[in-house]
């Protein structure tokens, strides 16, 4: 129904075939391939081995976007140091080209166009017991504090979309963003979040929260260009279509409160959001792709053989440029103790560019909207 809506809206919906998931073994060996080329295009003695003698294309217009999270909502330091490469709301964007297809096959068409790959942390609520953000999004008495977790998880959504617009982009492809792993295991810390619990509405309520901020976020960068929204409904009443309605629910209300144009997004389902990317720009358009990054290290482990689903490894298991690049300003392939300029420096040392973002004092007035 709310697609049905949507489209009578006048928003296009395309529906793609669902690809299912590759093997192991194609995973491993599109990993492995990967691994070798980022090793000889680096001249590297072997992956992880050696001093770097080239550095990846692209890599002197990498940008770093800076927020020391003055104002924010949650507790802690927002500041990378430490075991983080990445600050709390930091944005980094590197040039990527996709070298496979949404079913993991090397894709040998001609010459491709680059886009962006906007690299960003999602808060981590929920990824198992230890969570690293729970603490500075729980209230005293224990429970997580609701409206300051959707307003520092906005606060990176509007980061994000303020380096969508600085790299002038006509097409941004998004996907639930932090709604998947950071979310899944909330209810061990918070059992107000239990599938148990009152059906479980109260974790879609929370997902309909952060859809709505995002909602918020795009009013607010009052851009020109398009969100091309991916998202996989299974139809099994799991997180994907949880994640799915709550979307569709916030864009449906966008349209009917004609706070968003019907032309100014997109919803792609069951697609790739890595094809989808590469196909934009080989129309000859500025597209920016967001990840949800690790802040230890850029691409995480995708070297190794866990995440097997997770979006950040298999990106840039799929494309050399991408993990050429995390390998250069990680400085190798190992979590190390981070001092708070490291990230900054790294992306100066390859000629890109550094610039402070200042968050929003008035918060958009979204807490007491979730209230």
């Amino acid at each position: 129904q709310l697609l049905e809506g949507i489209r009578r809206l006048g928003t296009s919906v395309v529906e793609l075939r669902r690809m299912h998931p590759p093997s192991d073994r194609l995973r491993d060996e599109v990993r492995d391939g990967t691994k070798r080329k980022v090793a000889q295009e680096l001249g590297l003695r072997g992956f992880g081995r050696g001093d770097v003698i080239a550095l990846p294309p692209l890599a002197n217009h990498v940008t770093l976007w800076q927020d020391q999270g003055d104002g924010m909502s949650g507790r802690g330091s927002a500041l990378p140091g430490g075991e983080f490469l990445l600050g709390r709301f930091d944005v980094v964007a590197v040039g990527a080209v996709a070298d496979y297809d949404a079913a993991w096959k090397f894709d040998k068409h001609g010459q491709k166009s680059p886009f962006w790959v906007l690299h960003a942390a999602a808060l981590n609520i929920g990824e198992n017991e230890q969570a690293t953000d729970f603490q500075d999004y729980s209230l005293e008495s224990g429970p997580l504090d609701l409206p300051a977790y959707v307003e520092d998880m906005g606060r990176v959504f509007d980061n994000l979309l303020i380096a969508a617009k600085s790299k002038r982009a006509h097409d941004v492809v998004w996907f639930p963003f932090g709604m998947g792993a950071f979310l899944r295991n909330l209810h061990k810390l918070d059992p107000r979040y239990s599938q148990a619990t009152e059906a479980g509405t109260h974790l879609l309520d929370l997902r309909k929260a952060l859809t709505r901020r995002f909602v918020d976020a795009l009013v607010k960068a009052s851009s020109n260009f398009t969100v091309h929204l991916c998202i996989a409904p299974s139809g099994k009443g799991d997180e994907l279509d949880d994640n799915a309605e709550a979307f569709l629910e916030a864009f449906h209300r966008g349209l009917e409160k004609r706070l968003l144009h019907p032309k100014s997004f997109q919803i792609l389902l069951n697609a790739d959001a890595l094809t989808i990317s590469q196909d934009l720009a080989d129309k000859g358009r500025c597209v920016c792709l967001v990840n949800g990054a690790n802040r230890k290290l850029v691409g995480n482990h995708w070297f190794s053989g866990g995440a097997r689903m997770a979006i950040d490894e298999n990106l840039h298991r799929r494309s050399w440029r991408m993990a050429a690049t995390a390998y250069v300003l990680n400085g190798g392939t190992e979590v190390v103790m981070r001092r708070p300029d490291d990230l900054a420096n790294a992306v100066r040392q390859l000629g890109g560019t550094v610039h402070a973002v200042a968050g929003d004092a008035d918060n958009h007035d979204s807490k007491s909207k979730i209230i």
